[in-house]
């Protein structure tokens, strides 16, 4: 997360981010948004992988961003930043319109 990021002594250099980046556990069921057209997409992608990614792109860390509209993967990804030095940040999801919205807060 940004905090712990910023826990740390700042680089001589600006960070460089990866402002957009999905993980998930892939299943067909679940992640049916992923067509046989992107076939390349239907495997898994965790922290693991984003972190040799990142390391060849010389990327200093991730805002990963959730691929599904659930709770329960906003709270895996809530997870993996907390311990993952390369997460800076989470885009979850919410349901803001239900009217139990203020509850989850």
């Amino acid at each position: 997360m940004i905090q712990s990021a910023l826990s740390q002594p700042l680089p001589a250099r600006p960070l460089r981010i990866d402002a957009h980046h999905h993980l998930w556990n892939y299943s067909r069921t679940e992640y049916d948004w992923i067509s046989e057209e992107l076939q390349v997409l239907q495997q898994d992608f965790l922290p693991d992988d984003l972190e040799s990614v990142l390391e060849v792109a010389h990327i200093d860390g991730s805002i990963v961003v959730q691929a599904r509209q659930t709770l329960k993967e906003t709270g895996w990804l809530l997870t993996l930043a907390n311990s993952n030095a390369k997460i800076f940040g989470v885009v979850g999801w919410a349901p803001i319109a239900d009217s139990s919205f203020p509850e989850l807060l």
